[in-house]
């Protein structure tokens, strides 16, 4: 008689851990079901908003791949990327390092790895959001480069 009942008993117990089982399993099926973040694509740019020319040489894992010249008024330097949110020019970019130079010689080296020596005011740099990104019209975040950056810009090595 015991030895029915024991067997009754995990019978029991059996399909209890089926059910759990099943749940647990469709409980985990749902929330894997769930979407993923969504992603956004961003563009973004340099402005030049100063009355100078300025010249953008681009680099790679330190070699040149880039060099242009951004007229006044004008933007250069497009890019575009995937991402959850936008975070300035990104790996997706190609490039890791840029030098922003005005005719007197004088300007800007921002890398992703360096540290902010030759960045701009209060440490705002191409790589980062900041608010110098101002997004236009046409959906593009510039990175503006304003007369103050060109007096106030640094001596480079």
């Amino acid at each position: 008689m015991n030895f029915l009942i024991n067997m009754l008993l995990i019978i029991v117990m059996n399909r209890n851990m089926k059910k759990k089982l099943i749940i647990y399993l469709l409980t985990t099926l749902l929330i894997s079901c769930v979407d993923p973040s969504r992603t956004s694509t961003y563009s973004c740019s340099l402005k030049n908003n100063t009355n100078q020319s300025i010249t953008i040489t681009v680099y790679f894992s330190g070699a040149i791949i880039d060099n242009s010249i951004i007229e006044p008024s004008m933007s250069g330097l497009d890019c575009s990327y995937s991402e959850d949110s936008f975070t300035g020019y990104t790996y997706n970019c190609n490039f890791d390092m840029l030098k922003i130079t005005f005719p007197n010689g004088k300007g800007y080296l921002c890398s992703q790895f360096d540290n902010p020596e030759y960045w701009f005011a209060d440490q705002k740099t191409p790589f980062l959001p900041s608010e110098k990104f101002i997004l236009n019209n046409n959906g593009v975040y510039e990175f503006n480069i304003s007369e103050e950056d060109y007096i106030n810009a640094h001596i480079l090595p």
